[in-house]
């Protein structure tokens, strides 16, 4: 088994190395510069999907966005979704306002935090 990863390990260095030269090749005819100064080889994922889905949340998140999208209302209040699912989605294209029992310890673009418990809240009205 070691010796697949090792002949796999220097496929990837060869690879990497072709691309590199092709990359340097590519920025001498560019009229924009993007320079590279710190790279970081990472060949473990080569063969991964590009991304990871845990669960189903993330279609009902990315279809719900879209539809907020769509039909543009004035204003939309979020209470207790995750930050780095449906608040990101919407959050990328317009503000939303957020009420959650669980701190936020961060400022987000377009995002309007408020830390409070709605069931404590109801319980003195």
């Amino acid at each position: 088994m070691k010796i697949k990863r090792y002949i796999s390990y220097w496929k990837s260095v060869i690879t990497l190395k072709r691309q590199q030269k092709l990359y340097q090749k590519q920025a001498l005819l560019s009229a924009v510069a993007f320079p590279v100064t710190k790279t970081k080889a990472v060949f473990a994922d080569k063969a991964d999907d590009a991304g990871f889905l845990p669960h189903h949340y993330f279609f009902q998140d990315l279809y719900v966005a879209q539809r907020i999208y769509q039909n543009n209302p004035a204003k939309h209040i979020d209470i207790g979704s995750r930050i780095d699912g449906f608040v990101a989605h919407v959050a990328a294209f317009r503000k939303i306002e957020i009420y959650d029992i669980r701190p936020m310890k961060k400022a987000i673009p377009n995002v309007q935090f408020t830390q409070c418990d709605l069931m404590k809240r109801l319980r003195h009205t």
